[in-house]
């Protein structure tokens, strides 16, 4: 019984380990992903194979391109699909879609459709309370409207799909984030949020999972090796 113990206790461990590589590596391969925000392995006593997110800002990198904005302080732009679910960022990617709509993202969210743009603009500008301006060709500025930006309870409760969040029930209704005052939060034209993963920890976390694995892998084996062992010396006697 008290082999079987050990048996089960080493594999509950390296499915643990395993567990905790695979979210590791999720946090590596996405440390250059804009407004990525890092995840951990929740204690094994606690729950099984379960993540927190952790919603900490990344740095602002000045991009200096005006398609880029990004948020200097809690919240999330909301926007929607093509589907007209909503979806929430950190960064903002603005281009025109082939239907001339002001969208975000390499799925085109909707920013701004065409039909609330009353004339054509060459550009656009981003203030730091939210207002979107349309740009005109003698370079006089038109106000659009103001984006939609919002936080939740449980932001780390959101749904995370690769590139953008998603609502969920668990992290709680949607709040209006008011921009622009000293502060709060800010919204900066010509920077990009980066991810919050600590690259250099991530790796040598990788590297401390994989030696656990190994060590448990080695502790299995001279075990199985013992059982056998016995077992043949015990069939020796009979």
């Amino acid at each position: 019984m008290v082999y079987e113990n050990v048996i089960s206790d080493l594999r509950d461990k390296a499915d643990r380990g395993f567990f905790e590589l695979e979210v590791t590596t999720k946090n590596i391969t996405n440390i250059s992903t804009p407004g990525y925000k890092i995840e951990r392995a929740l204690p094994f006593d606690e729950t099984l194979k379960e993540t927190q997110r952790y919603m900490e800002a990344g740095k602002l990198q000045i991009t200096k391109r005006k398609s880029d904005v990004s948020l200097d302080g809690k919240g999330f732009f909301l926007l929607k699909d093509k589907e007209g679910k909503e979806i929430l960022t950190r960064n903002l990617d603005l281009h025109r879609d082939k239907n001339r709509n002001l969208v975000s993202g390499i799925n085109d969210y909707e920013v701004c459709p065409k039909s609330q743009m009353a004339e054509t603009f060459i550009g656009f500008q981003v203030n730091i309370d939210g207002l979107l301006l349309g740009k005109r060709e003698d370079s006089t500025l038109v106000p659009i409207k103001k984006l939609s930006i919002v936080n939740f309870p449980d932001s780390e409760k959101l749904d995370f799909d690769g590139e953008v969040y998603r609502p969920t029930r668990e992290a709680g209704m949607a709040l209006p984030v008011c921009a622009g005052k000293i502060g709060q939060t800010m919204v900066r034209q010509g920077t990009q949020e980066s991810s919050n993963v600590d690259a250099p920890l991530e790796f040598n976390k990788f590297k401390e999972i994989n030696l656990k694995l190994s060590t448990l892998s080695k502790l299995n084996q001279l075990l199985n090796s013992s059982e056998r062992q016995y077992i043949n010396s015990l069939t020796g006697l009979l």
